[in-house]
């Protein structure tokens, strides 16, 4: 959600806002997780709420698991990257 377009390495080294919000860590997957849960804390997503989660633990347990989701895609990310850059005898020793 609200994906600049660009890779985090680039906001990071543009210096863009979203990196120093975020640390320059995981910077597009933070910047998503909070758009995505305000949204859903919106009022018109109440009864959608409701059905995910009745109390505060599910609570607490369903944000853990959306956060630990999306986080991990941009970790998925990195493995592509370093694949994609790698050589014939890198990749034997990714499968290893």
């Amino acid at each position: 959600m609200d994906h600049t377009g660009v890779p985090n390495y680039q906001l990071i080294n543009e210096n863009h806002a979203l990196a120093a919000i975020y640390k320059n860590k995981s910077v597009a997957e933070q910047n998503s997780i909070d758009v995505g849960w305000s949204l859903l804390m919106d009022e018109t997503f109440q009864n959608f709420r409701r059905a995910i989660y009745s109390n505060e633990e599910e609570h607490a347990r369903f944000r853990q698991v959306v956060v630990q989701v999306v986080l991990a895609t941009g970790a998925y990310q990195k493995t592509l990257l370093r694949e994609a850059t790698a050589t014939p005898s890198d990749l034997f020793l990714f499968a290893l």
